[in-house]
């Protein structure tokens, strides 16, 4: 059962914005900030609460449950998170560029 803090601290880890995380997992910014607006488990649409956990588990994030204290950690850096990091970089450079 994934938990809206859980989705926030996954973003959080991975430096992503909701909007990143609406793109990454294919859906509509409005859910993502939906499903973290509440306290305790993510409910709603179960393919949206899916994509959004299997973004950030292709991102390097892994959801915890352990004795009922539900955590998130970085297991690695790698896949989505990168991709995003580059397409950033290359913005940053190409606006520094038009600035020249």
């Amino acid at each position: 059962m994934l938990i809206s803090n859980q989705i926030r601290a996954a973003r959080g880890l991975l430096r992503w914005s909701a909007r990143v995380l609406a793109e990454q997992a294919g859906i509509h910014l409005s859910t993502v900030q939906r499903m973290e607006r509440f306290q305790g488990p993510v409910g709603g649409n179960v393919e949206s609460v899916r994509r959004v956990q299997g973004a950030l588990e292709r991102a390097g994030v892994e959801f915890l449950a352990e004795d009922d204290s539900p955590g998130v950690r970085l297991t690695r850096l790698g896949g989505a998170a990168d991709k995003v990091r580059a397409a950033r970089a290359r913005r940053a450079l190409s606006a520094k560029d038009k600035g020249k």
